[in-house]
């Protein structure tokens, strides 16, 4: 039985909160810095969860960390994204991550079918669905 070894990030900070993680910071417990791509091969799965998304997102440029998160997912890094850590990987924000051009739509009552992201047009996601990337693969979970 193969078990993941998932690395989760959570913006669980908001506007009028330090942050409290550096880029300059190297030897704290990984939950508490960035990670390097050598360090992120560690890992199977990158989780990012709720929060607030402009926010994640901006430290996430700020930092350069998301170089470190496309290089990762393109060495094979599974991505999924949870509420804000789905909506920054989509084409809500400007300068997101980019693996999703649709906007995305979270904690509705009535989500967008599970299976690979359409093309066109906004995906709402439930509580209990996710996007999932795998390379150039992009899927609704739940």
């Amino acid at each position: 039985m193969y078990t993941a070894k998932p690395i989760a990030f959570f913006a669980n900070h908001y506007q009028g909160n330090k942050r409290t993680y550096s880029s300059n910071v190297t030897n704290g417990p990984a939950q508490f810095r960035l990670l390097s791509i050598e360090e992120m091969q560690e890992y199977d799965v990158l989780l990012f969860g709720g929060g607030e998304a402009s926010i994640l997102l901006n430290e996430i440029n700020r930092t350069g960390f998301n170089e470190v998160v496309n290089q990762a997912v393109e060495n094979g890094l599974f991505y999924v994204g949870i509420s804000a850590g789905s909506m920054i990987a989509a084409g809500n924000l400007a300068n997101n991550l980019g693996y999703i051009k649709n906007p995305i739509l979270f904690h509705c009552e009535k989500g967008t079918p599970c299976g690979n992201i359409p093309q066109e047009g906004e995906i709402h996601l439930t509580d209990s669905q996710a996007v999932w990337i795998d390379g150039s693969v992009s899927q609704i979970i739940e």
